[in-house]
């Protein structure tokens, strides 16, 4: 009966998990216009299911209180003297919140359920290897027959707007989407799949040419650097278990990574120039928010309030392409707007004490410590849901990982 009642948790969390994965973007919903996806519930579901919560009750209230009570503070000045930010403030407040909780709680709580790290593996690969077809499905038949809408595979309960990716899809610009609503999301699906994937089994260096070329059909240059980084990784710091010919994986590792570079050069010398370009997304990514970052560090030290974000970027008129953004594609820039030069001690510290800990952990900790630091390059939208379950998948990973 134990047996069963175990392997029937971890089914379910497995199931979920896939279901997840594939609806990640798929909106039937748009409470307030506001794009709700299954991510929320997924997380509702699978947090008691996975987590043992009384365990570690203690050490998580207090600094989910302290936090909670120090946003509000923070926010309480500015709250009441900008005119109209009321309303914006409580729906970024409680997108945050709900982040916040969630996040903390897979960092605090220890596993309920050991799964067999091979059901994972498994798992991951097949999601993996799922999109990746997804995408060069979509590829191949736009080749064939031109028709846009295959890149939008949910139509109207799409999670946002595909203007800007067809639009440079049919001026020739290599873009899959897979089940997602751009390919820079999609890349960043993949990335956390790669990650989750190689926390609980190493691949193989003879697989990584086509992750590469999985990477590379998205047309997510991002996509294409961190995969170079898992490799890099991999080759790097092998897992202490994995001693043995511990010197011909290292030379086989660095051969498939200088080869990868190699016939990646022209795309990574490209795109990397494309930083001082500000027509493009990349300039708008990297380059284009540092003197709001500025200005914000300078004149609001505490940050500024949530939910006026999108308000103030138009004031400055970013561009973005051919129109003006109005939002920060960036989540360790979006931290620092919103948390002031708290957000830049809280990225600093990761950068430091986050590595040194993996480097001491190892066993999976290097790859999580990895994603959760370029992850949020991909999106400014750190405060979803999605992009918090997909943080959940690899840190739930990678402490299965450690409890086994």
């Amino acid at each position: 009966m134990l047996t069963l009642h175990y392997k029937s948790k971890s089914s379910i969390a497995i199931f979920l998990i896939a279901i997840g994965i594939v609806f990640l973007n798929f909106t039937p919903v748009r409470p307030l216009n506001y794009p709700l996806t299954i991510a929320p519930l997924i997380l509702l579901f699978i947090t008691p299911l996975a987590l043992s919560i009384k365990k570690g009750l203690s050490r998580y209230l207090l600094p989910w209180i302290t936090v909670i009570i120090f946003v509000l503070l923070k926010s309480t000045f500015d709250l009441f003297n900008i005119t109209g930010s009321e309303i914006q403030f409580f729906k970024t407040f409680l997108l945050w919140a709900f982040y916040w909780t969630f996040f903390l709680a897979f960092l605090v709580f220890p596993i309920r359920n050991k799964i067999n790290l091979s059901r994972l593996s498994l798992l991951y690969s097949s999601l993996f290897i799922l999109i990746a077809s997804i995408c060069a499905a979509q590829l191949i038949y736009y080749k064939i027959t031109g028709n846009i809408n295959i890149f939008n595979l949910w139509g109207e309960y799409n999670y946002a707007s595909q203007g800007y990716v067809t639009k440079v899809i049919e001026f020739g610009a290599m873009k899959t989407t897979g089940f997602y609503f751009e390919p820079a999301f999609c890349a960043l699906v993949m990335y956390a799949l790669l990650t989750a994937r190689q926390i609980s089994a190493k691949i193989s260096y003879i697989y990584y040419p086509l992750v590469l070329i999985a990477f590379y059909i998205t047309g997510s240059f991002s996509g294409v650097l961190c995969a170079l980084f898992a490799l890099l990784t991999t080759t790097l710091f092998p897992d202490h278990t994995s001693n043995k010919n511990k010197g011909i994986k290292l030379i086989i590792g660095t051969f498939v990574f200088m080869s990868a570079f190699y016939f990646l050069a022209d795309l990574i010398a490209t795109r990397s120039l494309q930083v001082f370009d500000a027509s493009t997304s990349t300039y708008y990514r990297l380059i284009a928010p540092l003197e709001i970052i500025k200005s914000v560090l300078t004149e609001h030290p505490f940050g500024m309030l949530l939910g006026v974000m999108e308000s103030d970027i138009v004031k400055h008129s970013l561009s973005n392409g051919a129109s003006i953004g109005k939002t920060i594609d960036n989540g360790w820039y979006l931290l620092f707007y919103y948390f002031g030069w708290i957000g830049v001690f809280i990225f600093a510290s990761y950068l430091i004490i986050g590595f040194k800990l993996a480097l001491k952990l190892r066993n999976g900790s290097i790859e999580a410590y990895q994603f959760l630091l370029l992850s949020p390059f991909f999106t400014g939208a750190v405060f979803s849901p999605e992009f918090l379950l997909l943080q959940a998948i690899v840190i739930f990973t990678f402490k299965q990982r450690q409890a086994q």
